[in-house]
């Protein structure tokens, strides 16, 4: 039942999806909850991946893919122990959603971008878990999330919020924001009402207050030039110069082909503009720039490196290669507590990174990059690989090759590696080797 009913006759048009497109004025309704459904408070905390204006919709990024660990607990909700795929299976037979959810309890310390987990426990419909600091609920639309072929769990994106001109957009200091302030990769803790009508139904999430917790998120690489460790911040060395392939892609923000000379100008005119820049995964250089869309929000593969314009000028190399030059990264602030870990996951010290060859994970808070997640990694002047064949899965040696890596000194290096598999049957890759 509608408590009011504001405006006066009148006429709209309405679109195949009940949304009003054209209409003489907008009505303002406010009611209780359809028959049957049920209304419950809400409280999510997310990285927006897009907000659609036009539908006032926001829309969060999905959580990263959490690997199952070999020695893994995993239990159904009747408390018995199951695999992977038997997990799987299981949630494959069931239709509600209260009946599709996993508590996960994450490892502690690790690589908050690549999670572990030894503690897979399926919830029965009357639970109500309170969360730990390391635990995640993981809801399973679709079985498919449960990936047996490289043991991980791939969450799924939360539903959209609905945004109306109610809801309260402010910074975590109260200070008022808006619309604008919710670009891809914001951090924001979104409270409001939910309305759910049972069975498979999600339900539909309206926006009381939308509380900015963080800002865009960033990535860096480099050496570590200089340590302050009584302000706690560090500094990178500059980015080596990269030359610009001349087969390059470039582009607009539109997506259309321009030429070089033409970025070049855009930026020296805008330097307030972004472009992304895509590396040569196979050698050095670059092999595509694209000027951002400011008005489009998007959200970037990790492939691509956001640059702002101002922070990149372009330089004659020899026999007419272009190269894009970097400026020197501003400092990164490191608060007290932030994990700073080697290669292999020991706790380093600040003071101790100066020389070191670091990747750096964080976020602007008020306009300062703070870090997250600091981890020294290895540098290599020279790689060799060794391929082991055997039987390492006990499943025969027929489908299986362990890929090492060691450095100059001949010690493992202890990273991911990313291996290209040639297209080629084996046969003629065996021939080219002179296998």
């Amino acid at each position: 039942t509608f408590e009011q009913w504001i405006g006066s006759p009148g006429k709209a048009d309405l679109n195949r999806d009940g949304r009003i497109d054209r209409a003489d004025y907008e009505l303002s309704l406010k009611g209780q909850a359809p028959s049957g459904g049920v209304q419950t408070a809400f409280e999510v905390t997310a990285r927006v991946g897009a907000f659609d204006q036009f539908g006032g919709v926001l829309n969060f990024q999905p959580s990263p893919p959490v690997e199952v660990l070999a020695d893994a607990k995993i239990t159904g909700p009747d408390g018995k122990d199951v695999t992977l795929v038997g997990l799987r299976e299981l949630l494959g037979r069931v239709y509600t959603l209260d009946q599709r959810r996993l508590l996960i309890t994450l490892e502690a310390g690790g690589d908050p971008n690549q999670p572990k987990t030894r503690s897979v426990r399926a919830l029965s419909a009357t639970e109500s878990p309170e969360l730990t600091d390391n635990q995640i609920l993981v809801l399973v639309r679709d079985p498919g999330q449960i990936r047996d072929f490289d043991r991980r769990i791939a969450p799924a994106p939360g539903p959209g919020v609905r945004v109306t001109q109610n809801t309260k957009i402010v910074n975590e200091n109260g200070t008022t924001a808006g619309v604008n302030n919710l670009v891809p990769g914001v951090r924001v803790k979104v409270t409001g009402t939910k309305i759910t009508m049972g069975g498979m139904d999600e339900g539909t999430l309206t926006a009381d207050t939308i509380t900015i917790l963080g800002g865009e998120p960033f990535k860096m690489e480099g050496i570590v030039a200089q340590v302050n460790t009584a302000d706690r911040t560090i500094t990178l060395e500059s980015a080596p110069a990269q030359p610009i392939d001349k087969q390059a892609f470039i582009a607009d923000s539109k997506g259309n082909k321009i030429t070089l000379d033409d970025l070049r100008n855009r930026l020296k005119s805008t330097p307030s503009l972004r472009i992304v820049v895509i590396f040569n995964q196979f050698g050095p250089g670059i092999v595509r720039m694209e000027i951002v869309d400011p008005q489009t929000p998007r959200t970037f593969r990790p492939e691509e490196m956001v640059i702002d314009g101002q922070k990149v000028s372009f330089k004659d190399g020899e026999a007419g290669q272009i190269l894009l030059v970097f400026a020197a990264p501003p400092s990164v602030k490191v608060p007290e507590g932030t994990p700073i870990v080697d290669a292999q996951g020991q706790t380093k010290a600040l003071g101790d990174l100066k020389g070191n060859r670091v990747i750096i994970e964080g976020e602007a808070v008020g306009g300062v990059q703070t870090a997250k997640r600091v981890q020294a990694i290895q540098s290599a002047t020279k790689m060799d690989l060794q391929v082991l064949v055997g039987d390492f899965d006990g499943e025969g040696a027929e489908n299986d090759v362990r890929v090492m890596a060691k450095d100059q000194a001949g010690v493992q290096i202890a990273a991911p590696l990313r291996v290209f598999l040639d297209a080629k049957p084996m046969p003629e890759i065996l021939k080219d080797l002179g296998a």
